[in-house]
């Protein structure tokens, strides 16, 4: 039965439209989800690549920026390493005692990384000693020795500045106890690189740093450091709002 109004507006050739429903589209699963990708780092691909005034140094490389680290290249099979033996061959990252800290950070111009969460890495010491050689000249052999990594993790970029005063949001040592063995071409000694994962509080961070040390008696000369495989999570910002159509 038609209401009074309804009447009136139909007697005068009106018509009366009644909206109908709209169905609102659900959001997307992922809405509001970080934007997340997991690498690992072997560094195979860094040989023949140039990073900077030093081709050796990485700088800019699979989303972060790597600091006072170089590329290490063995062109040789696991069992004729000599030294500590990367995880993956033949490359590694390397850095020495005259260069630390080490560092790895999305807090570079232009980055697209808000953070990252840093998982795990193999890793391995060497130090040495000089030797003068028949020719009179010095050499080096690396030998893989007991040491302590300090893993360091900033959330803040604020907290970035080595040497200053701050204080790392989350802070992690290990030690490197090298299973050493033999390389059967030279009879050098070597040893395998050792796995670290982290614990999951090294996650939001802006900056890791690496900071290592061997023992150093009067005998030894320095330390070499060595990483390889390195396996971190960057995150580059939520999904946009996205509805089906």
């Amino acid at each position: 039965m038609l209401t009074p109004l309804v009447f009136v507006l139909a007697a005068a050739g009106i018509t009366l439209a009644i909206p109908k429903a709209v169905a609102v589209p659900a959001p997307q699963a992922n809405e509001g989800a970080a934007n997340t990708v997991t690498h690992t780092v072997t560094f195979e691909n860094w040989n023949g690549n140039s990073w900077g005034p030093n081709p050796d140094l990485p700088g800019l490389y699979d989303s972060l920026y790597w600091s006072n680290i170089r590329y290490g290249d063995f062109h040789y099979q696991s069992g004729l390493c000599a030294g500590v033996c990367p995880a993956s061959f033949p490359a590694i990252a390397t850095w020495d005692s005259s260069t630390q800290p080490a560092s790895i950070s999305s807090n570079y111009g232009g980055s697209q990384v808000q953070s990252y969460a840093l998982e795990s890495f193999w890793w391995g010491c060497e130090s040495s000693k000089n030797v003068t050689t028949p020719s009179g000249g010095v050499w080096a052999p690396p030998t893989p020795a007991n040491c302590t990594l300090t893993v360091e993790g900033y959330k803040d970029t604020a907290e970035q500045i080595p040497g200053s005063a701050t204080h790392p949001d989350v802070k992690a040592v290990f030690e490197y106890a090298p299973e050493l063995g033999i390389n059967s071409h030279t009879s050098a000694p070597n040893a395998p690189m050792a796995l670290v994962t982290l614990p999951g509080d090294f996650s939001g961070l802006k900056t890791v740093t690496f900071t290592a040390s061997v023992p150093q008696p009067p005998f030894l000369t320095a330390g070499e450091y060595f990483l390889d495989n390195v396996t971190f999570t960057t995150t580059t910002g939520l999904v946009p709002p996205s509805y089906a159509p």
